[in-house]
């Protein structure tokens, strides 16, 4: 009997670890392999013979992925990947195999709609992941693998000079460029041989800084001949090309589907690129330990699934200290600024509302001891924000604000608010790695929003033109708008930049297009359009023992909640 029940136990022991080692496909762990937009959101499907990626655990060997050569397999590794419809089953074309990650080709063959993937590992079978598959869902190749930031893109010089675009090796206007993609659709021939070098029927239209590109202009799009699953599309850029060291550029197929954002480096002779409008200088090139704080006068009005309309007002001080490395390929959401008179879209995990990602603060690490606080002083009083525990050098907190609740016996309860118009200084008290540091800056008077009560539900089919006054004719007005979608745990959104001596700038409706509908359960979405005023006069410098450089700046944001439909 005793034996028995040991030799149940080890017959559980065992079974048990071959379950551990399940193959195993992340919730929304399907997604473009260039993009990375996840499933759900504007431009989340699987196109008809695109290269998708899926992310999981014990997906493949720890081995490497072997080697590709055409004509390519139904497995690779010992990894296969199966697409079922209804009672069809098909194979995907594996192209590269790890642990956590696997690359394969949608057949292009595939019926549109949704569809089960599931991984076969080792013989293994992996749980099932549904996914939509599309006729066309172009994602560009991006240099730092995020799906944003300076992307794939090939200055044309000559037949055998093509360098990458980058802010050091900028392209010219009406200079021949090739952006690297997947997902223009599907082939004619098949996914697993060489592919032919013609363009696909697809129709493509291209924006390099909200400036679109004549078609005829538009010289290929279709597969690259080296390798399956891969597009180029080839095109000139126009002579009205913004400027800039992060020009953004936008990939629109069939009149329907937009791509991720990224940037492009273009400026008047190619080389370096120069981005004098940009605050956080002309250049991006940084390279050793440098700081950032920064003032944040925010006032929104809440009109959202809220009983009457209120003014929330929340002042913040958030500040990073951290070492830098220069790379060919720099990108931070806070200082990669398009130019002005565009936009930038962008998408990423977690709500930005509540302070996932820090869209306000570089995000380099390591982070460099400065001290445990910041502190504040001004008009009332002082003021003082703690390191933040789960965010590597990074200060922040809040200063004050006024958010106006009714207490018990109808007392009204709130918080003062903090910043208003003037000069204020921000200091720390140094420490291991940073020394003391004081420095001045000051808040501007917030822009007026004029046509605020005008924006209340967003037509994401139509331009937003919002207008404003009070901006005092200097600097820059910029705009900040998106949504976080509950269900995707995913925000997507816009930053746009506008001479503030215009008073009004329109959001096209190609860039809304890339924003989530705001959900029916109002708790699922929350939506926001801000405006805020960056005068030259708000930006200003400092330095400090271990340091190379530190910025300071102050702005005012002005918004309110939205629907996007």
């Amino acid at each position: 009997m005793r034996r028995n029940v040991f030799r149940l136990a080890w017959l559980l022991v065992l079974t048990g670890s071959e379950l551990l080692a399940l193959p195993r496909i992340h919730p929304k762990g399907i997604v473009n392999a260039a993009s990375f937009a996840r499933p759900g959101l504007p431009g989340g499907g699987i196109a008809r013979g695109s290269i998708f990626t899926i992310f999981g655990s014990d997906l493949g060997s720890e081995g490497g992925s072997p080697p590709l050569s055409f004509p390519l397999g139904d497995t690779l590794g010992g990894v296969a990947v199966s697409v079922t419809q209804g009672d069809v089953t098909v194979n995907a074309i594996p192209i590269f195999v790890g642990p956590g990650q696997v690359n394969a080709i949608m057949p292009s063959g595939v019926q549109l709609g949704r569809a089960s993937v599931r991984v076969i590992s080792r013989g293994r079978l992996s749980n099932p992941s549904s996914v939509e598959i599309v006729e066309s869902s172009v994602g560009i190749f991006t240099a730092i693998g995020s799906g944003m930031g300076p992307g794939i893109v090939q200055n044309v010089n000559t037949s055998t000079d093509r360098p990458i675009n980058s802010p050091r090796v900028a392209a010219a206007p009406g200079q021949l460029v090739t952006v690297w993609a997947t997902g223009l659709g599907p082939a004619d021939f098949p996914d697993n041989e060489a592919p032919e070098g013609k363009t696909l029927p697809t129709e493509v239209e291209i924006f390099v800084g909200g400036v679109q590109v004549p078609q005829l202009d538009i010289n290929y799009s279709g597969r690259s001949p080296c390798c399956a699953g891969v597009d180029q599309i080839v095109f000139r850029l126009p002579a009205d090309s913004p400027r800039g060291c992060y020009v953004p550029v936008m990939i629109r197929t069939n009149r329907d589907i937009v791509s991720n954002g990224v940037t492009m480096a273009v400026g008047d002779t190619g080389g370096q690129c120069a981005d004098p409008a940009n605050p956080f200088g002309e250049t991006p090139f940084r390279d050793g330990a440098f700081g950032t704080v920064v003032l944040i006068r925010a006032e929104v009005e809440m009109t959202v699934d809220v009983p009457q309309p209120f003014e929330l007002r929340a002042d913040f001080a958030v500040g990073s200290l951290r070492r830098e490395t220069a790379t060919d390929f720099p990108f931070e959401r806070l200082t990669a600024m398009p130019p002005p008179g565009s936009c930038a879209a962008y998408a990423a995990k977690g709500s930005v509302w509540r302070g996932e990602g820090f869209p306000f603060l570089p995000q380099a690490e390591p982070s460099l001891d400065g001290g445990d606080e910041l502190t504040v002083f001004g008009a009332r009083g002082r003021r003082s924000v703690s390191r933040l525990a789960n965010v590597a050098n990074h200060f922040g907190g809040l200063l004050g604000g006024r958010y106006e609740v009714e207490g018990p016996f109808g007392i009204r309860v709130g918080v003062t608010p903090y910043l208003n118009e003037g000069g204020y200084s921000i200091s720390a008290e140094g420490g291991a790695d940073v020394g003391a540091f004081e420095t001045d800056v000051t808040v501007g008077a917030p822009v007026v929003w004029s046509n605020r009560d005008e924006v209340d539900v967003v037509d994401r089919a139509q331009d937003l033109t919002l207008r404003w006054t009070g901006a005092n004719g200097s600097g820059l007005v910029g705009i900040l708008g998106g949504a976080f979608d509950g269900p995707t745990d995913s925000t997507a959104g816009f930053f746009c930049l506008a001479p503030a001596n215009e008073e009004q700038f329109s959001v096209p409706a190609m860039v809304l297009s890339t924003i989530p509908a705001s959900r029916a359960q109002a708790e699922l979405s929350e939506a926001m359009v801000l405006l805020w005023n960056l005068p030259a006069a708000s930006v200003s410098s400092f330095s400090a023992e271990g340091l190379d450089g530190g910025t300071a700046l102050a702005f005012s944001l002005t918004g309110k909640t939205v629907i996007f439909e």
